[in-house]
């Protein structure tokens, strides 16, 4: 009997003291944690987005000046005058008689049909 009294006695403070615990408030280091998690978390989220409405302003500026001041006309118009005027070169180049080019032409063609 006294052993069956000696476990109500352990038991009936081990009850209480696991009651008294589901009424505490929860710890302050978890509480502290879970703050700091969410602190960072927001601060994350902040940053994030105003990169990205900056990255956004970027790109509308760069769309609004390139539908207002088209340049892709312009570059194409100083290319196509380029590749004419290399182009011009090349072919004056090429008639030359004592080219390189030529003479390698010249030695490739009899060298073909001369053997």
């Amino acid at each position: 009997m006294e052993k069956k009294n000696k476990k109500k006695d352990e038991l009936v403070g081990f009850r209480e003291f696991i009651e008294d615990e589901g009424l505490k408030r929860p710890r302050k280091h978890a509480a502290g944690r879970d703050k700091d998690q969410s602190y960072e978390l927001l601060t994350f989220l902040e940053r994030e987005s105003l990169r990205l409405g900056k990255l956004i302003d970027l790109c509308e500026e760069k769309v609004y000046i390139e539908k207002k001041y088209p340049q892709h006309m312009n570059i194409e118009l100083e290319l196509e005058n380029l590749f004419i005027k290399k182009q011009i070169e090349i072919i004056q180049r090429l008639r030359w008689e004592n080219s390189p080019f030529s003479q390698n032409l010249g030695n490739l063609l009899s060298s073909h049909f001369n053997s």
